[in-house]
């Protein structure tokens, strides 16, 4: 065996092990963290192959753009034994880019006759198949097709080779749809380029007919097959395509995760060597073919413009680049040189901007699947989160003999983890037929039980359609299982969604320029609760529709000049006569038509404004016509109710228990503190949701900081809400850091006296978790112990510094004496003392100097020109603290005025720290009590 020959072995056998250590890694990442943080992937990714262990399969019992051959490649780990989602997730990181090194392998020994120049290629084609590992294949497998179509010298123009393209071909079908129809354009550019410049022109144009014929024949046979097993290929191809159609229409966003401008360079330069291969003597019809071969896949780019779609659509023109070098290497040596070098630097480039990826050639896997043999893989056995509460509540309705459960679109990968089936399960509902497809198959199926979700709490306003009513209509919620989440049961009769027609006041153009807007006026205006179901009529050039350049259209209510709601996105546009279901507001209208929640105030919306926005091949104008409008009202249905307010809660004592609801959270109880880390960027809050029904004095109690420990990070951002329905007023905002004081919060709860509402916490890291151990101690609902506290003033920013400097730690506000003969450090904070309340605070001198001196303490209250001293207490550092609980404020009852707290040195002698602690406004004559201990 040469050098070379066994260098190219070697590589072989590093990227086959690097493979299985990435799927040991991933193997034991699986845990309800990865599985819900990824719940939009893992809804098709584990879905797919548990519908296999079913016996149902795409393209036969539904329609899917993800093929039956991709289904099965994801089936195999779970072949025989019971469906398992880690051996699932395991399975597609082995299975998939084993296949993708095979491809790479058979590429790289068909690239050249020569060992070295084979494994010069295979490197670059194993780093770019084995980057986002599971996908990647995709962009393989037709290329692979090529690789056989296109001739080389001493290979004759036979049938079975035909055939062989073929079955690539039509296998990147069944992988998924947009593959198939890509890479059969790819053949088709190739082929005609190739003929087109080819000596014996008729020769190249048999092969590419030849290689058509046989793509017929698969298909033909795959046709039979269907039909046989009780599918349609009609129906496949069709489903398969609407799907990929909307998926175009509803998913477009602006370019993320890349720069367009540079991957369009690439393009360009990537395709400079094209003019060069079609011309001279040396001109060479096989290498430009590849690279016109390879242009149709960066319609990818253009359908979706996000990180992965744009790798996915680059991926066979880089990996040409490099098949180029080889190619070219002794007859055009500078041509060679610039594809190689151009694929190096997007390498480069593409892979270190996005090493987060699961990258199966990462020689960084090889230690992690060490340590995961030595059961040094961390386990995150403590999280709690939507996935596992609702995974739980599913296992207990399984073993209660429930036969199905109907599950919302974020949550569809539990029907695989828990093995209970739903309705929906294998559903995508982006366009106005497949939101009535859906729908359909809910009053078809009517499983007892269906999970539902408030879509605009977490994302906008997709939550509404046809499907969304069929679930109104059918179901009536029972419990809450989360923030977000309601259990709703079938009704014992179906219940009537109101119709009612709503005409036009005043008709906007039906012409719509892209970007740009127009308004609808109704001829009465509409409440805030109520959905709208328009009929229209949608239409865009085909150009822009076979370019992806269907705009998005957004709307927008509003009550004269005022806005209802905020801006959204019209769900699921058709292209064609179609109708969509639009709320007024999203967030009230969705809790009303699924919770049953009524808001506790009306608005009226009276217009609609409609906007399009385009992306970089849309087109200028559009024709966007409203047909009919109906107001639709949801029918009345009461939520449940929990019971009577409780004068007190201890919020960490219940933190144990099943009524809290976690989202993506690991918590801790430790005594009467609950431990919230939070989360690492890009995942969400820590939360902890408390039901609550307060009464009309509560107050909720919590002293909010991080603890001190060996690394001290940057600090934790804390955040508590209120959750009643729709409205989620955000109580406080603090950032607090360790190795300082907690900071008490008394936050009134009044308001939402007799309402069952969730009391919000929530973590976030800054811009490292290091050292970022959140506690939120001694959390609480009870009486409020005062009228107003002003500690959480201080805390939330209210004060203003006159002069001098100050820092609010902890319950205090600490002064900075002003030295003697010197302004007085003056704080402000503005309050309106109500009747018969009073002023109570502690002071005392801290941190005193090695000789120190007396300072004085000035409390007193400013009112417009006039300062009213209320007590001047002078303090030495070993003097008792002064308190004052029955400071009187009589004076000042019902009117703004300042709280003005100044401090100043008695000599010239160092002084210690003036510290001013509690400060709060309470009922005279109650004692002064402080909720966060004796005072």
């Amino acid at each position: 065996m040469t050098r070379d020959k066994r260098t190219f072995v070697l590589w072989v056998g590093y990227f086959t092990l690097a493979i299985v250590a990435n799927a040991l890694v991933w193997s034991s990442r699986v845990d309800d963290r990865l599985l819900e943080y990824r719940h939009w992937d893992y809804g098709w990714e584990l879905l797919l192959p548990w519908e296999a262990a079913r016996g149902r399969w795409s393209g036969r019992d539904f329609s899917y753009p993800i093929g039956p051959l991709w289904q099965l490649l994801a089936f195999l780990p779970n072949a025989l034994g019971e469906f398992s989602a880690r051996r699932a997730v395991t399975g597609l990181h082995l299975v998939f880019p084993l296949v993708s090194l095979a491809i790479a392998v058979a590429l790289a020994l068909s690239a050249s006759t020569h060992w070295r120049e084979r494994w010069l290629v295979l490197v670059p084609l194993c780093l770019l198949g084995l980057h986002d590992d599971v996908r990647s294949l995709r962009g393989l497998l037709p290329l692979a097709a090529l690789g056989v179509f296109l001739p080389r010298v001493g290979t004759p123009n036979t049938w079975g080779r035909a055939f062989v393209t073929a079955g690539l071909l039509s296998a990147s079908g069944w992988l998924s749809l947009d593959a198939g129809l890509l890479g059969l354009a790819g053949l088709g550019a190739a082929g005609l380029t190739n003929a087109a410049i080819a000596s014996d022109r008729r020769a190249e144009l048999w092969r590419l007919g030849k290689a058509l014929v046989a793509v017929l024949v698969w298909q033909a046979a795959f046709a039979l097959v269907l039909a046989q097993s009780g599918g349609s290929f009609a129906s496949y191809v069709r489903g398969a395509f609407d799907i990929t159609a909307a998926y175009g229409t509803t998913m477009l966003l602006d370019a993320e995760g890349f720069s367009p401008q540079k991957l369009a360079l690439l393009v360009v330069l990537a395709l400079v060597p094209f003019w060069h291969l079609t011309r001279g003597e040396r001109r060479d019809p096989v290498s430009a073919a590849w690279l016109a071969g390879t242009t149709p896949f960066l319609i990818r780019a253009v359908l979706r413009s996000d990180a992965e779609h744009a790798y996915a659509a680059i991926l066979p023109l880089v990996a040409v680049l490099f098949l180029l070098a080889v190619r070219q290497r002794r007859v055009r040596p500078r041509l060679a040189a610039y594809a190689g070098l151009l694929g190096v630097v997007f390498v480069l480039g593409w892979f270190g901007a996005h090493l987060g990826r699961s990258n199966a050639w990462d020689p960084r896997g090889l230690p992690r699947a060490l340590g995961v043999l030595r059961k040094q893989a961390p386990v995150d056995a403590e999280y709690r989160g939507d996935f596992r509460r609702l995974a739980d509540w599913l296992r207990a309705r399984k073993a209660e003999g429930v036969r199905c459960v109907g599950l919302p679109a974020s949550k569809v990968a539990l029907h695989a983890i828990t093995g209970v089936p739903g309705p929906t399960a294998m559903s995508l509902g982006w366009s106005a037929p497949l939101q009535r497809e859906m729908a359909d198959a809910v009053r078809r199926e009517r499983c007892p039980l269906y999970v539902q979700e408030i879509v605009s709490y977490d994302e906008g306003s997709w939550g509404f359609g046809e499907y969304l009513l069929a679930l109104h209509e059918l179901y009536e919620p029972v419990e809450r299982l989360g923030p977000d989440l309601w259990v709703t049961r079938l009704r014992d009769a179906p219940a009537r969604v109101e119709r009612t027609t709503l005409p036009l006041a005043e008709r906007g153009s039906a012409v719509l320029r892209v970007p740009g807007e127009v308004s609808h006026r109704f001829a009465r205006p509409v409440p805030w609760d109520r959905a709208l179901s328009i009929r229209y009529a949608f239409e865009v050039p085909w150009l822009s529709r076979l370019l992806g350049g269907v705009p998005g259209l957004e709307a927008q209510l509003y009550s004269g000049n005022e806005p209802i709601g905020p801006p959204m996105s019209v769900p699921y546009p058709t292209l064609g006569t179609f109708t969509t279901v639009l709320p007024i507001d999203p967030a009230v209208a969705e809790q009303r038509f699924v919770a049953g929640v009524a808001p506790r105030t009306t608005r009226l919306a009276d217009r609609i404004v409609l906007r399009a926005r385009g992306g970089r091949t849309s087109p200028s104008v559009i024709t966007f016509a409203i047909l009919e409008v109906q107001e639709l009202t949801a029918a009345s249905t009461a939520p449940p109710r929990s019971g009577e307010c409780r004068e007190h809660a201890d919020l960490a004592a219940a933190a144990g228990g099943p009524a809290v609801f976690f989202r993506t959270a690991t918590p801790r109880v430790q005594g009467d503190t609950l431990a919230l880390d939070p989360n690492q960027h890009p995942e969400p809050d820590a939360e902890a949701f408390f039901p609550v029904v307060p009464c009309e004095n509560a107050c909720l109690y919590a002293e909010l900081g991080v603890a001190s420990g060996p690394e001290d990070g940057d600090g934790v951002d804390f955040e508590i809400h209120v959750i009643d329905g729709h409205e989620k007023p955000r109580l406080l905002a603090w950032h607090a850091r360790a190795g300082h004081s907690p900071k008490p919060a008394e936050l009134p709860l009044g308001q939402w006296a007799g309402r069952d509402v969730l009391l919000r916490f929530g973590t976030r890291s800054g811009a490292t978790l290091r050292g970022d151990r959140a506690r939120i101690q001694r959390p609480r609902v009870g009486p409020c112990s005062t009228v107003q506290n002003l500690v959480v003033a201080l805390h939330h920013g209210a004060h203003r510094v006159h002069a001098g400097s100050a820092e609010v730690r902890g319950d205090t506000l600490r002064l900075a004496p002003a030295p003697l003969g010197q302004s007085p450090t003056d704080v402000r904070l503005t309050l309106t003392p109500p009747p018969g309340s009073c002023l109570a605070l502690d002071v005392r001198a801290e941190d005193p100097p090695p000789d120190p001196g007396r300072i004085a303490v000035d409390i007193g209250i400013v009112d417009g020109d006039l300062v009213f001293r209320l007590e001047r207490p002078e303090l030495g550092s070993r003097d008792v603290p002064r308190s004052f609980k029955e400071l009187s404020l009589e004076r000042f009852w019902g009117k703004q005025v300042e709280l003005r707290l100044a401090a100043w040195a008695l000599d010239e002698h160092a002084s210690p720290t003036p510290v001013v602690a509690s400060p709060r406004v309470h009922r005279c004559g109650d004692g002064a009590p402080w909720g966060f201990g004796a005072r």
